[in-house]
This record gives structure tokens, C-alpha cells and sequence, in this order.
């Protein structure tokens, strides 16, 4: 097989009001009015999680029509073409007749990677229930977000606590939404602590390399391989996936986070600023899915500033949030920035998964998400013609 790997105060009131702003947005400082009233729809910084290394192949020589692997035509024959497709366009067009689409503005199309592939994807954990299946379609379908909003409360009043603290736009508390086991799963089976970091230039692969974040001062770990089959990360995702009527694969992989004492977020979007909805085949990210994994001695909040809602952390309570509007799930809603404020006392630990408008897990087998979508193994290099 192709070695390739697809791949983001315990008795207090959990709503404190925040006091760093009026009723009216004209009083937020100049730079958070900025990102408030922007009107992007798609994160080009998707989460990394690896690095495609550097090739020597030039443009000209991804834009022709040729093998560029020995083992092309054996990769083509065991189904890679299917399980890989973005790799094998890049490198096996020819073996994989798919040589129309090495461009990448072709091969990310939209309706090129969610009906082309369709076939090769069966619907995942058919027995929950979702909102529509049409992959054609963004998932929530206008007015879908805030039905599923809604239907939080009545369906899950008797397992969880649940609090909605805005409802235009909704934010909503999940306190118990983990048991211990799940936070030390999630802890305990990530690997590869780094500084946070942002994307960076995006190559011919249409994969981005990283660089160090100046506004997000934490560490932090992708939960993948052995992590993400535990099987009490499976559990987690089912859970999410029951809550919001969306599908597993829409979810990027989780990303575990480490706050030390004075580390922080500050003010962003999820979608970004500056981005265009074509630019994904996966659709903005919709929702965040937030998980505290530990409680926090002092500070260390999520705070949406434009809501004046500040949320404390606590072990096993998650918090979901949307980054699009209610009537179109591929337009931003800019009052849902917020930030993580530094801890001041202990360490945080925290999870979250953004789930997209379209099946995140196709749109990134193509290498079209706008970050890092895979590494390549060793063996596959080694077999590149030069």
C-alpha cells in the first residue's frame, strides 16, 4: 500500500460579563472591530499535521501529463487512485486517468471532489442520525444550524448540563460532556508537543508549510494514528457527532492544547480574515467543538468579546460555537471571535475539532483544504523518476 497519511473558579457562574466593552460594537478596540466586520467565508490555514517534503520536480513538470513514480501502474492497480487521489494525480496521473485534473483549481472543484469520489466513501456511522446526506450540499441547509442548536437542550437535558449563554449567535456549555477516561485518553495518547504555529506558504501540492504563531503562545499536539482509533476518541466523536447531526468525516482531527502559566490566544475568527470559499473544497469550518480537559486555578477563559461572554475552564465541560450564519452556512458570522486569556494560575488543558460545511476527510484525500493535507513515506520517495 501507498504510504500515505491523510490528514487543527469550580463553584463560579461559567458566564462571567465581560466589562471590556458597551452594549454596541463601536466599543470594541479598532483592531477587534477589524476582524469583526470582515466578510470572509474560508479558512486558507487549515490545521497542520505534517509536512509534504520538498520535491524536485518543477511546475512545468507537475502540469504534464506523465508518471513521475515507478510503481505507478502496481499502486494504481491495489485502488490507490481511490484511497489517494490528490498524491496519485500529482504523481500517477497517467496510471490513474486523471491527468485533467493536476490542476489544482480543477481537482478542487467542489462538485469534482464531492461527486467524482462519492462512490468510494459509504456514509459513516449510519446509525446516527444527520441532518441531509447530499455531499453536493453544504450539510446544514439554511435555518439546519439553529434547528440543531435548539434540539440540544430536549435531546440531551437528562445526560448532560447544558447551558446556552447566547442565542444570536449560539454559544452553548456541555458541563460532563466527558467522563475521566476520555480526558486521559485524549492526553495521554498524543504525541509530538510542539509550539503552536500558523500555515505558511502553500507549495504546488497544494500543501502550506508552518511557521511559528505570534498570537497564540501555547503548545500543542494532533491526536492521529494510534490517538485517533483509541477507542475512546472514537467514543468522543460519535458523541460530538450525535449533537450535531454531522457526520465524522467533516471533522478535522483534534488538536490538544497545553496553556503553561502567561500563555494565550489572541483575538481571531476561525474562518480567518482574509480567505475566499473556493479556495476549499471543504467549506469553511462551521462549528467548533471545544473540550476542557482540565480545570484551571486562575484564568485561562475563552472569551467572545463582541458578546461579552467569558467562559471558564472546566474538566469534562464542552463548549460549541458556530463560525457561519444560521442562513448561510458558507458566510462567516464575525461575532463569534473570541480568545483564549492567559492562565494565571495552574495549566490548562483543552481539545477542539472544527467541523466543516463540506466532508473535510474527501476534500483533503484530493489535497484540497488549504494546509497540509499528508505526509509521503519514505518507500514512495525513494521510487520518484527523476
Amino acid at each position: 500500500m501507498l504510504l500515505f497519511c491523510v490528514t487543527n473558579l469550580s463553584n463560579a457562574d461559567p458566564v462571567k460579563t465581560s466589562n471590556m466593552l458597551d452594549e454596541k460594537n463601536n466599543a470594541l478596540p479598532s483592531s477587534q472591530r477589524d476582524v469583526l466586520n470582515f466578510e470572509a467565508t474560508i479558512d486558507e490555514k487549515a490545521s497542520f499535521t505534517g509536512q509534504v517534503p520538498n520535491s524536485t520536480y518543477t511546475n512545468q513538470d507537475i502540469n504534464s501529463c506523465k508518471d513521475l513514480h515507478s510503481n505507478c501502474d502496481s499502486f494504481a492497480d491495489a485502488g490507490e487512485c481511490e484511497r489517494n487521489p490528490g498524491i496519485m494525480t500529482i504523481y500517477c496521473a497517467m496510471a490513474c486517468n486523471m491527468c485533467h485534473l493536476r490542476d489544482r483549481m480543477e481537482r478542487c472543484k467542489k462538485e469534482q471532489v464531492h461527486n467524482v469520489h462519492d462512490r468510494f466513501q459509504p456514509l459513516d456511522n449510519a446509525n446516527l442520525e444527520y441532518m441531509h446526506y447530499n455531499r453536493t450540499l453544504p450539510i446544514y441547509l439554511p435555518g439546519d444550524l439553529n434547528r440543531m442548536f435548539e434540539s440540544i437542550l430536549p435531546r440531551f437535558e437528562k445526560r448532560y448540563e447544558i447551558n446556552y449563554l447566547s442565542r444570536s449567535p449560539y454559544i452553548v456549555t456541555i458541563d460532563n460532556f466527558l467522563n475521566d477516561q476520555e480526558v486521559r485518553s485524549l492526553t495521554k495518547h498524543v504525541t509530538g508537543w510542539e509550539r503552536s504555529t500558523d500555515s505558511g506558504e502553500v507549495n504546488f501540492l497544494g500543501a502550506s508549510g508552518k511557521k511559528l504563531s505570534a498570537g497564540r503562545t501555547s503548545s500543542n499536539a494532533w491526536c492521529q494514528g494510534a490517538c485517533e482509533t483509541h477507542p475512546d476518541v472514537v467514543n468522543i466523536y460519535n458523541k460530538i457527532a450525535e449533537v450535531t447531526k454531522v457526520p465524522r468525516s467533516y471533522y478535522e482531527t483534534f488538536q490538544v492544547l497545553r496553556y503553561e502559566i502567561g500563555q494565550k490566544y489572541e483575538v481571531h475568527h476561525d474562518n480567518g480574515v482574509q480567505s475566499k470559499s473556493d479556495e476549499n473544497s471543504a467549506g469553511p469550518r462551521m462549528l467548533t467543538f471545544f473540550l476542557y480537559l482540565s480545570d484551571v486555578d486562575e484564568g485561562g477563559e475563552t472569551v467572545f468579546p463582541a458578546l461579552g461572554i467569558a467562559v471558564q475552564p472546566k474538566r469534562g465541560r464542552a463548549l460549541l460555537w458556530p463560525s457561519v450564519t444560521n442562513a448561510n452556512v458558507l458566510i462567516n458570522d464575525g461575532r463569534t471571535i473570541h480568545e483564549a486569556r492567559p492562565v494565571i494560575r495552574g495549566r490548562k488543558f483543552a481539545a477542539n475539532t472544527w467541523i466543516h460545511a463540506f466532508d473535510f476527510q474527501l476534500a483533503s484525500s484530493w489535497l484540497c483544504t488549504g494546509g497540509s493535507d499528508g505526509t509521503l513515506g519514505p518507500d514512495f520517495m525513494a521510487g520518484l523518476i527523476n
